[in-house]
């Protein structure tokens, strides 16, 4: 069982953390947020708006040891720590590469992960679609015409679908255009997954209490907050979504963004980035490496 103090230092950044979203409100200062969360794919998307709450002029961060072990660079006097929460552990310190030095040339395309625009392969998507079950979601294509590219809702009575010998519950069904390229199927179900996340279609019905229920938030805040965590999810896997043009299009014509809840936008991507890591999501492998490493260093040292 953790230590309640570390818990309670935990609980206490969260909620401060929290504390700091409305200053999200004019339109340059969210497209500046989803720029940052794009480029910082080594962090969780919840760290990575923690350290743009902290500084939203950071380039990339790391520890005192990854900087040095991993790019022969040390912390300069007097540079000032940025707080990150950190698995099996209330949270670490890192600095920014402006607070560093060193003789070695740092690795620029560090900086801008993703020069092009990405493929999703078959297989990515499957496992994508193989782990809605986990929150009780049918998948089903079908030929829905132009009403849109995909739906869900809650369904009325008792459903239930077997996989892999093991008997789950059916709350909510997924249906996306059939003849959709694969890569705008995929922003679709993030889309639609935005939408449930987010609670708009009422609180978790599998139990697990994963979200709230949200079922009467207005449909522009809704539709805003489901594009934005398609548009943060895809982003950060080198995807364009369709929500480009529906972002940009929104926050050309308004000074500020809709009263959307953003703790919950933030969230909600980290479910859904949580839930593709569970099988082949290449952020988990690199976040793992990162962990890893420190991890042995740390022991090393001690």
């Amino acid at each position: 069982m953790k230590d309640k103090d570390e818990l309670k230092g935990k609980y206490a950044l969260v909620n401060e953390l929290y504390s700091n979203v409305g200053k999200y409100r004019t339109t340059e200062e969210f497209q500046d947020l989803l720029n940052f969360m794009e480029r910082f794919v080594h962090l969780s998307s919840f760290n990575a708006f923690l350290i743009h709450c902290q500084n939203s002029g950071s380039l990339f961060v790391a520890t005192p040891s990854q900087w040095w072990n991993r790019y022969k660079r040390k912390i300069k006097p007097g540079a000032r720590a940025m707080v990150i929460l950190w698995p099996f552990g209330p949270v670490r310190f890192v600095y920014d590469l402006k607070d560093t030095e060193g003789d070695e040339p740092f690795p620029r395309e560090l900086l801008e992960p993703f020069n092009v625009e990405g493929h999703i392969e078959q297989h990515f998507y499957d496992s994508l679609i193989d782990g809605l079950s986990f929150y009780g979601i049918r998948y089903a294509e079908s030929d829905i015409g132009s009403a849109g590219a995909a739906s869900i809702r809650t369904i009325k009575g008792q459903e239930f679908i077997y996989k892999n010998n093991v008997k789950k519950d059916i709350y909510y069904h997924l249906i996306v255009r059939s003849d959709l390229p694969i890569e705008s199927k995929f922003s679709a179900v993030i889309h639609e997954l935005g939408h449930l996340f987010c609670g708009h279609l009422g609180l978790d019905k599998t139990g697990k209490k994963s979200f709230k229920d949200r079922h009467n938030v207005a449909e522009v805040e809704g539709e805003f907050e489901a594009e934005t965590v398609c548009y943060i999810v895809c982003r950060r896997l080198g995807i364009k979504p369709h929500s480009d043009k529906y972002l940009a299009g929104h926050l050309r014509k308004r000074e500020d963004i809709p009263e959307i809840r953003l703790d919950l936008v933030i969230k909600a991507v980290g479910m859904i980035e949580d839930m593709i890591s569970l099988l082949i999501d290449k952020q988990k492998e690199l976040r793992n490496k990162w962990y890893k490493k420190e991890m042995e260093y740390l022991k090393k040292t001690k």
